[in-house]
């Protein structure tokens, strides 16, 4: 790229007549080598995801055995890029043709009329029975044969993140690799989360950053016609693609603000529900203290708490949801559409494309745009993304902590001893309950009993 410049740079010199020093061409193009790297890595740094996709792979790396993650996401690229590539191909031509077909519906008209191309509806049916037997039919199998057998390769994967958190890093083996050893799951027990809530997070961070891979691939095929229209009209180009980039990044920033809302409040939902289930679940199991101590009405108050909690964000989330889904419908219709179709005219004007490649051509210019904006396009994606990644975070350190506790724990039994001696025993609840014992010694052949209010740690 920087020595198509630098043979550009010259090449309009010797056209405007001034005369280039050998050197200062030199000094150009070596000035051109060396900065445009660079520059392209900062470009492609805030142009694409490839930051919060690095994160969500180190996020979900670190629940299965070391590799293991590398080699199936590699296994996976290989089957998804060979299907996505081949559909995305196949979706050019199923594109040409249903817009011939369309295009063969606006030229029906009266038998006998002015114009002398006209086409009789019998023949248009004809037409449109052979595009639904010969295009429609065989692009729909295909494509759903090998759309299944790409499901199909990415469930195995995120079958195996899920089991890696599940299983193995809640019961982990020990360093021998013999049987397991005492599990981890007080880092579970000590957040406001569930398994199930973990579990749940580590798939959608694997199944988010996955599409956002997966659609790109399929939109290679159309993507590779953007040289073509870049080569015969690049001011064009040039204007459209700004214009609508401009455009999607004000968009985005204005919104920015609502979507940063929308994650929090979908981050509170999970946490509520997680929190009433676990509630629910403790109450049901100990009902029949809860009878015998007649506290069935603070069961209930904790119940109702929740529950109105829990539908007052559900239906702040519905709102502003709504909200974002308008705006973004709206801006997509009323104002990239006309953008796009004002390109298309132009290429039609100067005979770049035909009647049949419209629908083809404007697939390319969206595709086109939507690869050079995926990061604002994606914004709430990208935060529901990184919403899940703080979850795992939160869960791979807690689990960290728990090896910790579980390395200082020592139990020395001395058969002669005449009584219990405990040091430094700690215990804790969440954030809201934390006991420490320093040292405490118990002798044999006494009773004891430990005293306190409720909720104290007893």
């Amino acid at each position: 790229m920087a020595l198509g410049c630098g043979r550009g740079a010259m090449s309009l010199a010797a056209r405007l007549g001034v005369q280039m020093p050998r050197t200062s061409a030199l000094v150009g193009v070596l000035v051109g080598v060396v900065a445009v790297p660079p520059m392209a890595s900062h470009i492609s740094l805030q142009l694409f995801p490839i930051k919060e996709l690095s994160e969500a792979f180190e996020a979900a790396e670190v629940f299965l055995p070391p590799g293991t993650l590398r080699r199936a996401s590699l296994e996976l690229l290989v089957v998804t890029f060979h299907v996505q590539v081949g559909l995305g191909y196949l979706g050019v031509s199923f594109l040409r043709s249903g817009q011939r077909r369309k295009n063969a519906l606006l030229s029906v008209g009266p038998a006998g009329g002015d114009a002398p191309s006209a086409l009789s509806s019998a023949a248009f049916v004809r037409l449109a029975a052979r595009y639904v037997a010969l295009v429609a039919v065989p692009y729909l199998l295909q494509r759903v044969v090998m759309e299944n057998i790409n499901t199909y390769y990415f469930g195995l994967f995120s079958n195996r993140v899920e089991t890696g958190l599940r299983i193995h890093s809640l019961f982990p083996r020990s360093a021998q690799g013999g049987e397991d050893v005492s599990s981890l799951l007080s880092a579970v027990s000590a957040s406001n989360l569930t398994v199930d809530a973990y579990s749940g997070s580590v798939v959608n961070t694997v199944s988010i950053a996955y599409n956002i891979i997966d659609r790109k691939l399929f939109s290679l095929p159309k993507l590779a016609l953007l040289p073509g229209m870049l080569v015969s009209q690049p001011l064009l180009v040039m204007l459209v693609l700004p214009a609508n980039i401009g455009l999607d990044f004000a968009r985005a920033s204005s919104m920015s603000q609502l979507t940063r809302r929308i994650e929090l409040i979908k981050k509170e939902i999970q946490e509520l529900a997680s929190r009433r289930s676990k509630v629910e679940q403790h109450d049901t199991t100990n009902q029949e203290l809860i009878q015998r101590a007649r506290a069935g009405h603070i069961a209930k108050a904790q119940w109702k708490a929740l529950a109105v909690k829990l539908q007052d964000r559900t239906l702040r989330l519905a709102a502003m949801q709504l909200v974002h889904s308008f705006v973004d419908s709206l801006y997509a219709q009323d104002f990239v559409s006309p953008g796009i179709e004002c390109a298309i005219a132009y290429l039609l004007e100067f005979g770049h494309i035909t009647a049949a490649d419209i629908w083809v051509y404007t697939r390319v210019v969206e595709d086109a745009i939507d690869l050079l904006l995926v990061r604002s396009r994606k914004q709430a994606t990208l935060a529901n993304l990184k919403t899940h990644i703080g979850r795992l975070q939160d869960l791979n350190k807690q689990m960290q902590d728990a090896r910790a506790r579980m390395g200082q724990q020592r139990c020395n039994v001395d058969q002669g001893a005449a009584g219990l001696k405990l040091e430094s025993v700690a215990y804790s609840r969440g954030d809201s309950l934390r006991v420490h014992l320093g040292q405490i010694s118990l002798q044999a052949g006494r009773a004891y009993a430990v005293t306190g209010p409720n909720g104290c740690g007893k």
